[in-house]
């Protein structure tokens, strides 16, 4: 039976994620805000007293992860229930539980580290809306163009960033932002890093290579397994080059209302 995951199931819900790469995100959301906020919701499912399942909703994205003892119809009809946007799973769960994905990217981790020498990218740049302008030009479909967008992810992040959560690798030259790198998510032992962009005018420069690995590096150094999603076939073979491995496939579901 699926539930509202309260204050004293948060250790359990916790652990639950922890082999999951998709549960860094959800474990990052939980030490973020808890679970008295508004803003996110988390269940949990359980089989014989043991958690199969979970699930979390933030700002309409919806992610599910499962184990194979899980109660799949009945999480099936959860989810046909639930108000989201989009909704994520790794490998073949959306396939298991009767959905049929609308696409699906490619999930890497970092496990080979480039040996070669580079210039580090730098930490602390304070213009957000420039990261999230050129995110949203190098990464069409990324971000919306809408200020409220904006102002949504602004504070998610600066929030996010201030309890450790989430942190900014960025390139630039005479305050011109070149390149960036962030983590759409971060708990004690992994991460995801997200908003991997590349001015049009700089590319070739190998900049976006160096802000990825100053990021992964700093994480890895701190004993957190590194993932990343690739876009397409061209950030897939970017990733390969700079020290990923392919983990696993990421399957996505868009409502459009």
């Amino acid at each position: 039976m699926l539930k509202l995951v309260e204050e004293k199931d948060e250790k359990r819900f916790t652990e639950f994620c922890r082999p999951f790469a998709l549960g860094v995100r959800m474990r990052c959301l939980l030490s973020a805000y808890g679970t008295a906020s508004s803003l996110v919701r988390f269940w949990l499912g359980e089989n014989d007293g043991n958690i199969t399942c979970a699930v979390c909703l933030f700002g309409g994205s919806a992610t599910v992860i499962m184990r194979d003892d899980a109660f799949v119809s009945e999480l099936s009809v959860f989810l046909n229930a639930l108000d989201f946007t989009d909704l994520c799973a790794q490998g073949d769960t959306l396939e298991k539980l009767g959905f049929k994905a609308d696409f699906s990217k490619k999930m890497f981790y970092y496990s080979q580290p480039l040996v070669t020498e580079y210039e580090k990218a730098q930490t602390g740049y304070e213009d957000l809306s420039a990261v999230y302008a050129l995110i949203s030009r190098s990464i069409p479909g990324s971000f919306s163009a809408e200020r409220e967008a904006y102002l949504c992810w602004l504070s998610d992040f600066t929030y996010r960033s201030r309890r450790g959560l989430a942190r900014l690798k960025t390139i630039a030259n005479d305050d011109i932002l070149l390149s960036c790198a962030l983590t759409a998510a971060e708990c004690d032992d992994g991460a995801i890093i997200s908003g991997v962009a590349c001015d049009e005018k700089a590319r070739g420069q190998h900049l976006g290579q160096r802000t990825v690995r100053t990021i992964a590096d700093e994480l890895t150094g701190e004993g957190k397994k590194v993932y990343v999603i690739a876009l397409n076939d061209k950030a897939s073979s970017f990733y390969l080059k700079t020290g990923f491995t392919f983990y696993d496939t990421v399957s996505y579901i868009e409502r459009k209302y």
